[in-house]
């Protein structure tokens, strides 16, 4: 907060800020403020892209911030008017990476995200061959991501989405 007073067109910043919030509204777990955490990271991730479109992390965290609002989401009760706001959230986040891997294409947590975004995806789909499909797809990312950076950090959070993909990719 303070540095974004000092600097509020520091567009690194923001996206810092929104990729913080998005780790504390996780460690909400469920209670009802993380839904305002992850708003406001949100927010922020959004303010990293009007002051720099063309800079890859305002990207890669909006679509981190959306990743795990939606994955929040997905964990609690669901309705019609959530289910519809997680596909659009989802869709959004995969907007966000596209934008950022044009701008950088061997982002190996961008990559990452993408594979669990869609991996997202496939676990809310109803038709099989649709899920299928997505877990196919997110297969293909998280191999992908998981090749650039086989024994980083990265690793140890993509390993166990990976094997879910898979999963649901052969259709168990």
């Amino acid at each position: 907060e303070q540095a974004l007073r000092s600097k509020p067109a520091d567009a690194h910043l923001h996206a810092t800020q929104a990729l913080l919030l998005s780790i504390s509204g996780q460690a909400q777990g469920m209670a009802a403020g993380a839904a305002q955490t992850f708003a406001t990271a949100r927010s922020a991730a959004e303010k990293a892209l009007e002051l720099a479109p063309t800079a890859v992390d305002g990207h890669e965290a909006l679509a981190e911030v959306l990743r795990h609002a939606s994955a929040w989401e997905i964990a609690g009760p669901q309705n019609a008017a959530s289910k519809k706001r997680v596909a659009a959230q989802l869709e959004r986040a995969l907007v966000a990476c596209e934008a950022g891997l044009s701008l950088s294409p061997k982002r190996a947590p961008l990559i990452g995200t993408k594979g669990a975004l869609l991996l997202l995806q496939a676990r809310t789909s109803k038709l099989a061959k649709e899920q299928r499909v997505a877990a196919g797809l997110a297969v293909a990312a998280l191999e992908q991501a998981l090749a650039l950076n086989s024994q980083g950090l990265l690793a140890k959070e993509l390993k166990p989405l990976l094997a879910t993909a898979r999963g649901l990719a052969q259709g168990r």
